[in-house]
């Protein structure tokens, strides 16, 4: 492995990945949210997808980069859109729901493939996601070597900073889910977990993006 990129670059590069991965915002939130309210494995799930999303992004730099570049503006304004309607739906999902506490334990738990489609859902529609993969990963390959191994065990690790990441938070959110004394507390817990996907998703408005690459 460390034939193929150099151990210090790759320190460096899971050292800033992970940092990325652990900066609070709507992937954060997304998570806390579900492991607080369904548990750890729940939690897990939403790793799964974030870290699905980083291994599509990952093969479109790796694959089909190029292939997009003339129409990449577009296709990021696009995402971002869909990416801003859809943290909006979940805010509103998640301030009508339940709170945390006792009661919410008699709420259906929804499945692991479907938190994780949602997940890999919010990864997906985030094109600040996709630039993050497409500058990052890209500045620790070693042009003097062959790129697509590199690419590849580049984005194995980020994908396992990713899961180191979101693992924490889902156990931070499943103590969360059981510190909260009443369904009342919990609901304020929602709606500050709501703000927050409001927030991201106004920042994902706002965000300029590049017109190609």
């Amino acid at each position: 492995m460390f034939e193929v990129v150099s151990p210090t670059i790759l320190f460096g590069f899971c050292v800033i990945w992970l940092a990325a991965a652990m900066t609070p915002g709507a992937n954060v939130a997304f998570t806390v949210s579900i492991s607080s309210r369904y548990g750890f494995r729940a939690g897990l799930a939403c790793a799964a997808g974030f870290v699905t999303g980083i291994l599509v992004y990952s093969f479109i730099v790796a694959f089909g980069l190029n292939l997009i570049s003339q129409w990449f503006g577009q296709f990021l304004a696009i995402m971002r859109w869909v990416g801003v309607a859809y943290l909006v739906w979940l805010a509103f999902r998640i301030w009508n729901a339940p709170g945390v506490g006792s009661a919410s334990h008699h709420v259906d738990k929804p499945g692991f493939w479907r938190i994780l489609v949602q997940a890999a859902l919010i990864s997906l529609t985030n094109p600040k996601a996709m630039i993050f993969v497409a500058v990052v990963v890209p500045q620790a390959v070693d042009v003097s070597r062959p790129a697509l191994p590199q690419l590849m065990i580049l984005a194995l690790f980020a994908s396992l900073m990713s899961l180191v990441a979101h693992s924490t938070y889902s156990a931070l959110g499943y103590l969360l889910g059981r510190a909260v004394p009443s369904e009342k507390a919990g609901i304020w817990v929602n709606r500050l977990i709501a703000l927050i996907l409001i927030f991201g998703a106004i920042g994902l408005s706002l965000a300029t993006l590049p017109q190609n690459i």
